[in-house]
């Protein structure tokens, strides 16, 4: 998909057999996966994480660990380390929130897709950018302990009028007095 061109209007079955080669009955299903993941929307358009998932070079991709967190909410929101799991533990939480059996197919297939899609993830380093991000929070609360801060609500009631200069005259005033001091 990285190397295939952009769909030039939406992501279809027909680009999947033309342009990636995705010919069987299966690989259809690869749509509803990436509309999850939130690479594509309903009506198949690619979105940004598509657009980031084709321009990475790393691998493991930070675009697909983006993607799986949406495609599996619900894991994540049951355990925010259910990446690190062996398989019957997700298999677990997947029987949960499907109220499927155990034996089930969906609920087979599922963990499987997880799973591999969890292999392609770059969940390390989005761990460690969230462990830089509040860091850098404490360290900038920290030193900002002692400065004030001030927040400004500005209500403005315009004039009703249809004269474009008016309000030119009131914008032009307040970007005056207001932003450049």
């Amino acid at each position: 998909m990285r190397q295939a061109e952009t769909p030039s209007d939406r992501f279809s079955i027909e680009f999947l057999k033309n342009t990636l080669n995705f010919k069987s009955g299966n690989d259809t299903r690869l749509i509803a996966l990436l509309k999850s993941m939130k690479f594509i929307d309903e009506s198949g358009n690619p979105l940004q994480l598509y657009r980031e998932f084709r321009s990475e070079t790393s691998f493991p991709s930070k675009s697909i660990t983006s993607g799986v967190k949406n495609a599996y909410s619900a894991l994540f929101s049951r355990d925010k380390d259910i990446y690190k799991a062996d398989e019957d533990a997700v298999k677990g939480h997947v029987i949960a929130v499907t109220d499927k059996g155990e034996d089930a197919p969906v609920v087979r297939l599922i963990t499987q897709t997880f799973i591999g899609l969890v292999a392609l993830s770059d969940f390390k380093s989005d761990a460690s950018s969230l462990d830089q991000k509040v860091q850098q929070s404490k360290s900038s609360e920290k030193s900002n302990e002692n400065e004030v801060r001030l927040t400004y609500t500005i209500v403005l009631n315009l004039p009703t009028t249809t004269t474009k200069e008016v309000y030119d005259t009131i914008f032009a005033s307040l970007k005056e007095n207001l932003l450049n001091k």
